[in-house]
């Protein structure tokens, strides 16, 4: 699969080699697949910020600001820990992916103000297929009213060769109303997954 994401994430988000990405994940966590292969695939720049820095929020932004960061990928709970820093814009970052978990219109709003150059997306699948296959970017007019702020943002279609597919215990489309299940089906998975 990575042979698949890494070439299509270039092209879909304009990723070069000048970019400047954060290791921020555990080395466990699936972040990490995205931070260190797409950084080697471009021949970009992975900065690791030392463990005390990433557990501070404030120095988190400030080093953020530093190294001039352009790519960052984020779970939404780093994501609200980096927001606590009340900081100063980051306008070195032009990408902001989330991914690991429900991403909420607040949250976007929060870091849009962090990152006022940025294109923001979601993430979905990371943790079932070790990188994405799902992806929403969020519109650059996109606005949060006070009254959606805790909606979540939308799941987002399939990456390149990938199908996000809902469907009921019976295996097929369920009718509005029933639920279902989420299917991907792509020549990029293993056999039965």
């Amino acid at each position: 699969p990575i042979t698949h994401f890494l070439p299509w994430q270039r092209e879909a988000f304009g990723l070069v080699q000048t970019d400047r990405f954060a290791l921020l994940s555990g080395l466990a966590y699936n972040h990490l697949h995205r931070d260190i292969f797409t950084t080697l695939y471009l021949g970009a720049t992975l900065c690791v910020p030392p463990p005390e820095i990433v557990k501070a929020p404030p120095r988190l932004a400030e080093w953020l600001m530093e190294n001039s960061i352009s790519v960052l990928h984020l779970t939404p709970a780093l994501g609200q820990l980096l927001l606590t820093a009340g900081t100063q814009p980051l306008p070195a970052l032009r990408r902001v992916f989330f991914g690991g978990d429900v991403l909420t219109r607040r949250e976007v709003a929060r870091i849009r103000e962090l990152a006022p150059n940025a294109t923001i997306g979601s993430f979905y699948g990371a943790t079932e297929t070790q990188r994405a296959v799902g992806y929403y970017e969020i519109p650059f007019d996109f606005v949060c009213k006070d009254t959606e702020a805790n909606k979540p943002i939308l799941l987002g279609r399939g990456i390149k060769d990938v199908q996000l597919l809902l469907l009921n215990k019976a295996g097929k489309l369920p009718g509005l109303g029933e639920l279902g299940e989420l299917y991907v089906r792509s020549p990029h998975l293993a056999e039965g997954y």
